[in-house]
């Protein structure tokens, strides 16, 4: 009807074969409209699970959902699909993968009206399905193994950050820093972040807000993911002429300091004994950090350990393949670009 405002947010659901989680996701989300109103675009990447259908099956009964077809199947399109099919003044995403925590969008959209912000988010509540699952999601929300990702770790009050997860944003935001980069495959939510904060914009972590978000089920899965995070942070560093922030650096810089450490410590004993020292210092930390979570959490110990050094180790190669890549022309490099689960 002509005249009617448009719903004061507009959620954005990129997916792609999430009918194990996409009913409780949305139920999650329309449980938690906003006063003035919500609308959702779930943006499906071609699911052959059934995805598009149960989302079908919602919108017949709640007209405040949308279902958006996405043939390229990746995340920026999805969101650059949503954000052009509505007109609403806050843009939020949430995976398909993932349950609103009730006051979430309320809080962001609190915040936001205040004045002074572009984005506003919460953060991850990591959880796992099995037992990896579980111990993945224990790494991923540590210091040990993310680092000061703090809209990871949850750590320490509200403040302003380079990047965070599952933000809501002022439409104007866009107008600022323009829409997703549609040549990135992953780190997509990054570069826009880093592009909106290079423009003079604000985004605020409000560690209060939380949103559960469902991991990789396996450390082999974890591995992948990780890898393409590092290579993709690398094409950021390339389009922008530098890191958002250098701990992006610290697991690159550590494998390289191994791998010349090992080279030489054949021909030197010094090079050995710092070898030995760096590989036992690790190992205390990390084996250390496991065993904290192991009786936190109640994760597995050996699943634990090896997904914190997974994360370290696989993202830390990841960028270094991308940088062999471009100092070497002639390299080439082949990353997963379709995966079955869009996601960060």
């Amino acid at each position: 009807m002509s005249g009617v405002p448009p719903p004061r947010l507009a959620v954005i659901v990129p997916v792609r074969n999430e009918a194990r989680f996409i009913e409780a996701c949305l139920e999650s989300i329309l449980h938690d409209a906003p006063r003035g109103g919500i609308e959702v675009y779930v943006v499906d990447g071609m699911s052959d699970d059934g995805t598009a259908d149960a989302v079908r099956g919602i919108a017949r009964s709640d007209p405040r959902v949308h279902l958006l077809l996405n043939p390229s199947r990746f995340v920026p399109q999805a969101m650059n699909l949503g954000i052009a099919a509505s007109s609403a003044p806050f843009i939020g995403r949430v995976d398909g993968h993932a349950l609103v925590v009730p006051g979430y969008f309320a809080g962001c959209l609190q915040r936001l009206e205040r004045g002074g912000l572009d984005c506003a988010g919460g953060v991850l509540v990591n959880e796992g399905t099995t037992p990896a699952g579980r111990a993945v999601a224990a790494a991923t929300s540590s210091p040990v193994g993310v680092g000061s990702a703090r809209f990871r770790t949850g750590q320490g009050g509200e403040a302003f950050v380079d990047t965070l997860a599952f933000g809501v944003y002022r439409r104007e935001a866009f107008e600022k820093a323009g829409l997703f980069d549609e040549t990135f495959v992953r780190n997509q939510d990054d570069e826009l972040n880093f592009r909106l904060t290079r423009a003079g914009g604000r985004i605020m972590l409000i560690p209060s807000l939380q949103i559960r978000y469902f991991v990789r089920d396996s450390i082999g899965s974890l591995a992948r993911q990780y890898y393409q995070y590092g290579y993709w942070k690398w094409r950021v560093f390339a389009k922008h002429g530098r890191f958002a922030s250098w701990r992006h650096l610290a697991p690159s810089g550590f494998l390289i300091v191994l791998a010349a450490l090992t080279l030489a410590a054949p021909f030197s004993a010094l090079a050995l004994r710092l070898l030995a020292a760096i590989l036992g210092g690790y190992l205390l930390v990390v084996g250390g950090e496991a065993l904290r979570l192991k009786l936190s959490r109640a994760v597995p110990w050996g699943s634990t350990a090896m997904a914190l050094a997974v994360l370290h180790f696989s993202y830390g190669a990841g960028l270094l393949a991308a940088l062999t890549g471009a100092l070497l022309p002639g390299a080439r490099h082949r990353t997963e670009a379709g995966p079955t689960r869009l996601s960060r």
